[in-house]
């Protein structure tokens, strides 16, 4: 068995490989390197990055990689810039290329990439709204009222569409968004539910009467073919 040389990291759950299986992200403190994904020891390029790397992500296409610094908890520290958040950008072709987004007051709590490789979506820590970021032209589309829930938002298998779930006046509603402009094709219609706990893909937009089931539902996951929903209740009956 072969070992690779042993390296230091500041957050070792963040260590990753790319999507491709090609390269190998270590952030160690403020710093990111990128290394050979097959030895996991040659270093290939290194970032400097302008905060602690608390959040990284590989795109979709490995051609690009994403490190961040959410706002700091319970409001902490507002006067720091640690508290407003940000999110950098990385190209392994271009080490001088760089995005910055700074989310300003309204702070970071997640941040993920869409399934094209060049659209960021983030989410501030009191769900006044998500922002999806463009790479290409810098637009920036807002959709107010996210619901914490998990997950909250989803693309479709394809990527061409994306369901983001809301809460307006105590209600909960669905707003679906393709993904080539970011137009909205359906905004906040209801669903049938008091209190929902995430979303999914599949034939099916809503189930009805699932809070009939046993004690309340627990889980719920589509079958591979996306004709059947499997309920998992609390009393532990299916």
């Amino acid at each position: 068995m072969n070992f690779s040389i042993g390296f230091s990291a500041s957050s070792a759950n963040l260590v990753c490989w790319s999507p491709n299986g090609q390269y190998l992200a270590v952030p160690d403190k403020s710093k990111l390197y990128i290394k050979d994904g097959c030895t996991a020891s040659s270093l290939l390029v290194s970032f400097s990055c302008s905060s602690f790397v608390k959040l990284l992500q590989w795109s979709p296409d490995s051609s690009l990689i994403m490190t961040g610094t959410p706002s700091a908890p319970g409001g902490e520290n507002m006067a720091s810039s640690s508290f407003h958040g940000c999110v950098e950008v990385w190209k392994l072709a271009d080490p001088d290329w760089k995005c910055r987004i700074e989310l300003g007051s309204a702070g970071l709590l997640s941040a993920l990439w869409a399934p094209d490789s060049r659209h960021i979506i983030t989410t501030d820590p009191f769900y006044v709204q998500t922002t999806v970021w463009s790479l290409v032209n810098q637009s920036v589309t807002n959709i107010k009222n996210p619901k914490q829930c998990s997950p909250g938002l989803q693309f479709s298998s394809d990527g061409s569409y994306l369901a983001v779930a809301e809460r307006v006046n105590c209600m909960d509603y669905l707003t679906i968004l393709e993904t080539q402009t970011w137009h909205t094709v359906k905004q906040q219609f209801p669903v049938d539910c008091s209190d929902m706990a995430g979303l999914s893909w599949g034939l099916l937009a809503t189930v009805r009467g699932a809070e009939l089931y046993g004690l309340g539902v627990r889980t719920v996951s589509w079958t591979p073919s996306g004709h059947h929903l499997i309920i998992g209740s609390q009393d532990t009956k299916v």
